[in-house]
């Protein structure tokens, strides 16, 4: 799991980054966390009804209504709905399926229809239900897309439904045939359910090697330790035990240099460790050859905040284009406590923007 402290105009209550631009000028950044989970994403889930055989019938399938008139857009068999009868047609009812819930969904609708009789006025209707909310209720309307009797059109739709409705939804879906002189067609019904891909914020960070390795301890309290590795360059932050909270503390860069796109990922140098009467500050350095940085970690005796300050000096005309700290953890996440009280506690998103909201790490 990877923890991004970004460049974003929002406070956090006890990380705040200090730059210093190539000016001297002095200017505070507030940063936004990011954290990411590595999840497999499942490939697109498709039920599928050709009126063809036994699974044609039964759940999740609706409103059945068979007929072998020869007329079928494929095979022998489609679903012939008489308006002055039912007026409900061939659809589906059925929560999400488990490979997509809680998860930002797209729903992909589509199917063949004809009309057979009447002038053609009915209605393919998908509604999504959370609970005793009707959260969307959607009409395809087959007057636009029927043309002329006795012909077979393609319908389709798609939508993009939020992890927090498709977690306890229902989907219902189904001709809704309201002209009693209509007779309709439909056949060849699919419902194509899939993982929204969404953009990842996270920078593409090289492997760290984080096994072994001489671990010399910087500071401790009642809280934490800050532990380095001088031989791989790394920073750690452990508990009281020697359990690593935090395995890596690094920094990334993307900058344009006459034309060029730079990314770079400079090691930490220990440059030295100033204690005070209250507090210990530890000060570290690292070069990029376009820039020099140091970053200077303070931690107080009695309290379990750790402060991160970092200074930048540009050594030549650049753009930035992004700069984050990152933060590398293997400790298990037990909660993310998101916007309007939203609560995760398992099958957790990709990634999670966090403003005011909050995570909990480990389960004791």
């Amino acid at each position: 799991m990877q923890i991004i402290l970004q460049h974003i105009d929002i406070e956090l209550p006890v990380t705040k980054l200090l730059l210093r631009d190539s000016f001297g000028m002095k200017k505070t950044i507030f940063f936004l966390l990011l954290f990411l989970f590595i999840i497999n994403v499942a490939p697109a889930q498709t039920f599928y009804n050709g009126l063809e055989d036994s699974t044609s019938f039964g759940s999740p399938w609706i409103n059945v209504q068979l007929s072998d008139s020869g007329v079928a857009h494929s095979g022998d068999f489609c679903s012939v709905n008489i308006g002055s009868g039912n007026p409900f047609g061939l659809g589906i009812e059925m929560p999400f399926p488990e490979k997509v819930r809680n998860k930002n969904t797209i729903l992909k609708i589509e199917g063949w229809t004809q009309v057979m009789g009447g002038p053609g006025r009915a209605t393919f209707v998908v509604t999504i239900i959370d609970k005793t909310k009707t959260w969307l209720w959607k009409g395809i309307d087959f007057s636009k897309i029927t043309e002329e009797k006795g012909r077979w059109y393609r319908f389709s739709d798609s939508l993009l439904i939020p992890a927090n409705v498709t977690q306890q939804a229902v989907l219902k879906a189904y001709l809704w045939n309201q002209a009693k002189e209509d007779t309709i067609a439909v056949d060849d019904l699919k419902f194509e359910f899939s993982v929204f891909p969404n953009p990842s914020f996270i920078p593409e960070m090289q492997p760290l090697d984080v096994s072994g390795g001489d671990n010399t301890v910087l500071f401790k309290n009642g809280y934490y330790q800050i532990g380095y590795d001088p031989g791989k360059k790394r920073i750690s932050v452990l508990d009281n035990n020697g359990k690593e909270l935090i395995d890596a503390i690094r920094f990334y860069s993307r900058r344009e240099i006459e034309d060029t796109i730079l990314t770079n990922q400079p090691e930490w140098e220990l440059k030295k460790v100033k204690s005070k009467k209250d507090k210990t500050e530890i000060l570290m350095k690292a070069g990029s050859g376009f820039s020099d940085i140091q970053m200077k970690i303070t931690c107080r005796n009695d309290e379990p905040a750790i402060i991160f300050s970092i200074s930048e000096k540009y050594n030549m005309h650049q753009e930035i284009i992004r700069e984050a700290i990152v933060l590398e953890s293997g400790v298990d996440i037990a909660e993310v406590y998101r916007s309007s009280r939203l609560l995760d506690s398992g099958d957790f998103q990709q990634e999670y923007w966090l403003g005011k909201e909050g995570v909990k790490f480990g389960h004791n």
